[in-house]
C-alpha cells in the first residue's frame, strides 16, 4: 500500500482534503502523506487493500463520483473503534470525488 499512496499522492493538488471517521481532518498534500505515512509504519505495516468501484456517476464532463468497496486484511492489529468482519478483513465504503484534469 506506501507504493500506491506514493503514486497516488504524486497526483495530489494541494487542495485535497482527508476526513477521517474518527472526526480529524486533514488538508493538503503534505498533510495526506504524513498522515499516510504514519499508519503505514504503524497499525497498517504490511497490510493490503483492495479497492472495486462498486457504482461510477459522471456528474459533468469532468467530475466523477465513485462509490468505492474497500478491504483491508494483512494487518497486525485495528485503531480502537475499528471492528473487522469475521472473516478478518476490514470493509469500508469510502466516496471519492475526482476530477479530470
Amino acid at each position: 500500500m506506501v507504493r500506491f499512496s506514493a503514486t497516488l499522492i504524486g497526483h495530489l493538488d494541494n487542495g485535497r482534503d482527508l476526513h477521517k471517521r474518527s472526526g480529524m481532518f486533514f488538508y493538503g498534500r503534505d498533510a495526506f502523506r504524513e498522515r499516510h505515512a504514519a499508519i503505514f509504519r504503524t497499525v497498517f505495516k504490511g497490510s493490503r487493500q483492495t479497492l472495486r468501484i462498486a457504482k461510477l456517476r459522471f456528474i459533468r464532463p469532468v467530475v466523477a463520483i465513485a462509490d468505492i468497496d474497500a478491504e483491508v486484511g494483512g494487518y497486525a492489529t485495528l485503531p480502537s473503534g475499528l471492528t473487522a468482519m469475521p472473516d478478518g478483513a476490514l470493509r469500508t465504503k469510502p466516496l471519492m470525488v475526482q476530477l479530470r484534469p
